[in-house]
């Protein structure tokens, strides 16, 4: 048993590699706007539907939209989260979007995924089986990126405009809420819980030392 403990993972890891290398995706759940092809689950087809709503979230967020405004939007008109599509193609039957609606982090990770531009980067997390399924992030070094997967529906010029806004929020964030000139932070019910509707990030409660 132990053979095999340590052998399958490293036999199954090689058989991942050898099709990410081809540009085959190997995930259970497909990026947003997308679906698996029903002649090559390895191969991703744009769902329309799903595209134009990647499209929009986009333009919103381009136009200055942040998290919060856009999952709000989104909810109003009835979207499905990235959560409730897959389940529909899954199922095949429609769910309720209020049952899992659009959150900061869902629409952070949709303007995140590089899949949408016709690209594809593998490996991100490493899972084993043999440890309750237990997921961990693997360095940037190890991840496997490949070009011209799939058909893109983001422009990659627009993508990489996003990305370094997305950046500069994080950034302006950070620095905005460092622990300096004597500020202390407390942790409350709420540390954790609250994101920031601009950048995405949890957000803390600072106070000065005088109370104010």
């Amino acid at each position: 048993m132990s053979s095999i403990r340590k052998t399958l993972p490293k036999r199954v890891a090689a058989q991942k590699k050898a099709l990410w290398k081809k540009g085959k995706f190997t995930s259970a759940w497909e990026p947003y706007g997308y679906r698996k092809s029903e002649e090559d689950h390895h191969q991703l087809i744009i769902d329309e539907e799903a595209a134009e709503h990647l499209k929009s979230i986009f333009s919103m967020y381009m136009d200055g939209r942040n998290y919060s405004d856009i999952a709000r939007q989104l909810n109003k008109d009835g979207v499905l989260s990235p959560t409730l599509q897959r389940k529909f193609y899954k199922t095949g039957e429609k769910p309720l979007p209020e049952s899992k609606p659009w959150n900061n982090y869902e629409v952070k990770r949709v303007l995140q995924d590089v899949h949408c531009t016709g690209n594809s980067v593998f490996g991100k997390y490493q899972q084993s089986v043999f440890q309750g399924n237990k997921q961990r992030n693997r360095p940037e070094s190890e991840w496997v990126h490949v070009e011209n997967t799939h058909e893109g529906i983001i422009d990659r010029e627009l993508f990489q405009q996003v990305q370094s806004k997305i950046q500069e929020y994080t950034e302006a964030y950070k620095k905005k809420h460092q622990q300096n000139n004597g500020a202390i932070r407390n942790h409350n019910f709420y540390t954790g819980k609250i994101w920031c509707g601009g950048c995405g990030n949890r957000m803390t409660l600072s106070r000065e030392r005088n109370g104010t």
